[in-house]
Order: structure tokens, then sequence, then C-alpha cells
């Protein structure tokens, strides 16, 4: 398992799509593929003020969740980022 930061996570998104799983909070699973790469999102200029605010928030210590774009449903998805159990091909744990 390796420790993964915002940066690293909207670096990634940003740049194309990548596969996650999390925890929900009703405790079951989910995965997706998710991106934050504008050429996919519906408003790609809201899209990279939100992550300007992200990095604030987390710099703040204030970040517990962001949003991403799911490819397979078409529509915005959020997740806290200490239930993110893998990113990519990576078992990862969140460190703000």
């Amino acid at each position: 398992m390796r420790t993964i930061k915002l940066e690293e996570i909207l670096e990634a998104l940003k740049k194309d799509t990548t596969y996650i799983m999390f925890t929900k909070l009703d405790g079951s699973v989910r995965s997706m593929q998710a991106t934050l790469d504008p050429q996919f999102l519906p408003d790609a200029s809201k899209a990279e003020d939100d992550q300007k605010k992200l990095i604030e928030a987390n710099k703040e210590g204030k970040l517990s969740a962001i949003a991403v774009w799911d490819m397979g449903n078409q529509d915005w998805r959020s997740f806290r980022l200490s239930n993110l159990s893998y990113f990519g091909d990576d078992e990862v744990t969140f460190k703000s």
C-alpha cells in the first residue's frame, strides 16, 4: 500500500481517466473509471475553478471529499478521500 496526496490525484485525473475504488458511507464498495480531464467534462471551466478550491481547502486541512466525473454513468460522483482504497493499479491511503 502506498500513500497518495491530493496533488497526485488531481494531476492524474486531469490528464486521463483513472480507475478508483472507495468505500461509500453506507459501507458498500464502489469502483469506477473517473476523470477530471476537460475533454470529458460537461463544464470544464467550472471543474478547473473547483480544483483550485480543493487544493486550497486541502492546504487548510478542511478537505474531506472530492467530486469526479464517472465515465460509466456520465455523471458527477463524490467520495471521501479517507475512503479511497485503489487509485489506478495501486492500493492507496490518502494523506493530506
